[in-house]
């Protein structure tokens, strides 16, 4: 029945209940249905301008998948969602689990260094990777900790059922071999067949309080309270689902600035250099007799920005047009130069904000004290690991 799977409206007094309480999928992955819904690391955005103003911005809508203990058990089926939620919402049925690539977590002998995190296999090389099946965060040291220890384990822990500190001091993932299956309600709609390529790691619960506790040094939840029970109330932002900042944008302004300062600075060469011809070619001129060849001929036509020409006998005049000109130009060409690097620091600026903002966030911290980066299921993993 489903409510042995699921807790929903009609079983779960309006309330979330502790993890894994209900039976576990086929996977062995339990609350997959009802509990809390689960937050999905697919995004979108919207661009909006405020009407009547030059206010304009940028929203991410995120969704959420699998229906909660508000939903009816129809309503909290593999392709169920809640779609269109700002990223920045966090309401009293909003959970999550993490996943990792299989890929990115290959096996190593022994003990090995990974981000300065001692990351121990019980396997003997890397061709084990697949009887890794479990890998395990310890995050029982707390929000002071200087690293949480990770293991990998060919075998679910014997003492996971009789031990609470897999619900509370330790998350526990589990991984999912590559497969295809159809997403979405149709079944028979062929057009909607999605092929996973990598194997990937699942959490094997949801979340819990006590997890979002150690981690984060608080405790959001408002419906269902209790160590071993989903966190909830938590946005997409606060899980830091976006992952860790690119610093791609403040690559391509560093190489711009690199590149405007090269061209700044031979174009303030030729500047030079034609400013020296034109003083010299006004000594040439004034050293002859016929002072109008001077003025008739010479050096507006030569260089362009001189006009309005000086009288024809004022030689103070001619040279301080001819000064001006190189003044306005360096000036132009300084200006461009500090309009990259003002570019730069502002793409700068808003790469350490973003990574300061993800370093307080509960994925950030995971990886500042793991070496990896754990992250949110896609609506594909997510659906592929309810349909087993």
């Amino acid at each position: 029945a489903n409510g042995d799977y699921m807790w929903h409206s009609g079983n779960s007094g309006a309330q979330a209940h502790a993890v894994g309480s209900a039976m576990p999928n086929p996977w062995g992955l339990y609350d997959m249905h009802g509990n809390v819904q689960e937050w999905c690391r697919d995004v979108r955005e919207d661009g909006w301008v405020s009407a009547g103003t030059t206010a304009k911005g940028v929203v991410y809508y995120g969704r959420l998948c699998g229906g909660s203990w508000r939903d009816a058990a129809d309503d909290s089926a593999s392709s169920s969602r809640t779609g269109d939620v700002e990223t920045s919402c966090a309401e009293s049925d909003f959970g999550f689990r993490v996943v990792k690539d299989a890929a990115d977590m290959s096996s190593c002998d022994g003990v090995a260094s990974l981000g300065g995190v001692s990351w121990r296999s019980v396997a003997g090389s890397s061709a084990d990777v697949e009887a890794e099946a479990y890998c395990i965060i310890d995050l029982a040291a707390g929000t002071n900790a200087v690293t949480y220890p990770v293991t990998r384990l060919p075998d679910l822990p014997t003492e996971l059922f009789n031990s609470p500190e897999y619900k509370t001091t330790k998350l526990v993932l589990k991984r999912l071999a590559a497969g295809t299956y159809i997403m979405g309600g149709d079944q028979s709609d062929e057009s909607h067949r999605v092929t996973l390529t990598k194997p990937f790691y699942m959490g094997l619960f949801e979340v819990t309080q006590k997890q979002w506790e150690l981690v984060m040094g608080n405790n959001p939840s408002t419906r269902g309270i209790g160590d071993s029970h989903p966190v909830h109330c938590v946005s997409y932002d606060d899980i830091g689902a976006g992952g860790a900042p690119s610093s791609n944008a403040v690559a391509v302004a560093y190489a711009n600035l690199v590149e405007t300062q090269e061209w700044a600075s031979a174009e303030i060469a030729v500047a030079e250099c034609d400013c020296y011809e034109a003083l010299r070619a006004l000594e040439a001129e004034f050293d002859d007799d016929d002072v109008d060849v001077a003025y008739e001929s010479g050096l507006s036509g030569r260089k362009p920005g001189l006009t309005p020409m000086p009288p024809p006998d004022d030689y103070d005049g001619w040279r301080e047009e001819i000064l001006r000109a190189y003044r306005e130009r360096v000036a132009a060409i300084e200006a461009e130069v500090e309009r990259a690097q003002c570019a730069c620091d502002d793409a700068l600026a808003c790469y350490n904000a973003k990574c300061e903002a993800y370093a307080a966030t509960f994925l950030g911290r995971i990886r500042a004290k793991t070496g990896i980066d754990f992250s949110l299921p896609t609506e594909a993993q997510w659906e592929y690991a309810c349909r087993a």
